[in-house]
């Protein structure tokens, strides 16, 4: 078995509903005109239902009918706290933590699902709840990038989790029907490999609006990446590894290796589709044609197109500096007071 580690405390107060006709007659009162009051309304109902013991199917239920308004209420909701200047205002912190919240309980609610499939019994549910747990998980990672964070190690142990329970059932690879995702037809394995290649992108390099285009391209062309649980040996393309035991994405390629807890990105298509790209857009192809996007506009999309393929498809490049989450830090503002952490004395005006 593998631990989830959810809550297990139960609600004192319950849900606004528990069916999914209940739900959707909750949803019409929803103000949706005021995004961050409807994400804290969302949240606190996601919370009450995971407080509730409810059926595998009855929970699944209620939160797909959830799914769609919390999508377009996250979606709203990030302009208040995106590409702005580090440290965030308070204002603008304030609605990255809650947007951070909502992602994390629509999470919780789907992995409860799974972790009552891990017995195998309803294979198409635990599909569709494993992908919809790593999606929420992939809107949680953009929204931490978007705002400048790094995710910390618990975010990757949980997103490898739910790849290893996910496999555990033998369903990582079952076709899931997902109406929200650019690829209707999608299955878990490629909403895995999605947050991987974004974080492989190196995200925190980005501008916003290059961050938005791999964003999209990593949702787009995941289905042309296997994950393989053998390291691939007559592959010219370099795969990328995975320790799913760690707290990271994409792991050092010298890392100490047990077999049972690797994996392996394997990307020759992939590889393949982006020099196709790279060439065509060199011929003078459109970037829309190419499916790369029409609000791609040449030549920044060819660099970022040849950037991508450099970290994605041939082995990355060295970083003399490996970003990672640094300790708390004082910051002194003002001239007055610089002046003073400097030099040791109060500064007089002259």
């Amino acid at each position: 078995m593998i631990d989830l580690e959810l809550p297990l405390e139960l609600s004192a107060e319950p849900p606004a509903f528990v069916s999914e006709e209940a739900a959707g007659e909750w949803l019409e009162q929803l103000p949706l005109a005021n995004a961050p009051q409807a994400q804290a309304i969302l949240t606190r109902q996601l919370e009450l239902l995971s407080g509730i013991a409810l059926s595998l199917d009855q929970r699944l239920r209620i939160i797909e009918v959830l799914r769609e308004p919390v999508l377009f209420v996250q979606q709203e909701c990030l302009r208040h706290f995106s590409a702005r200047s580090l440290p965030l205002a308070s204002a603008e912190q304030a609605g990255y933590d809650a947007s951070l919240r909502l992602w994390r309980i629509l999470e919780t609610n789907y992995l409860l699902c799974l972790q009552n499939s891990l017995a195998g019994q309803l294979p198409d549910q635990a599909a569709m709840a494993a992908q919809r747990a790593v999606a929420a998980k992939t809107g949680e990672l953009f929204a931490s990038i978007a705002a400048g964070h790094c995710p910390p190690a618990s975010y990757w142990y949980r997103l490898h989790q739910i790849y290893r329970a996910a496999e555990a059932l033998q369903v990582s690879l079952r076709t899931v029907v997902d109406n929200c995702n650019t690829n209707p037809e999608t299955t878990l394995a490629a909403a895995y490999v999605e947050p991987l290649l974004l974080a492989a992108a190196r995200p925190l390099e980005l501008s916003q609006r290059q961050l938005e285009l791999v964003a999209r391209w990593a949702r787009n062309w995941a289905d042309k990446v296997s994950v393989l649980a053998a390291e691939p040996t007559q592959v010219k393309t370099p795969p990328l590894p995975i320790d799913i035991t760690s707290g990271v994405a994409i792991s050092p390629a010298a890392s100490p290796r047990v077999a049972a807890d690797w994996r392996w990105l394997e990307v020759t298509e992939l590889r393949r589709s982006l020099k196709r790209r790279l060439l065509a857009l060199a011929d003078g192809e459109s970037p829309e044609i190419l499916q790369l996007g029409s609000d791609c506009a040449q030549p920044d999309c060819g660099e970022l197109l040849a950037r991508i393929y450099q970290l994605w498809c041939k082995g990355g490049a060295a970083r003399r500096d490996e970003v990672r989450p640094a300790a708390d830090c004082e910051l002194a503002a003002g001239f007055v007071a610089i002046h003073f952490f400097v030099s040791g004395d109060i500064f007089a005006q002259p």
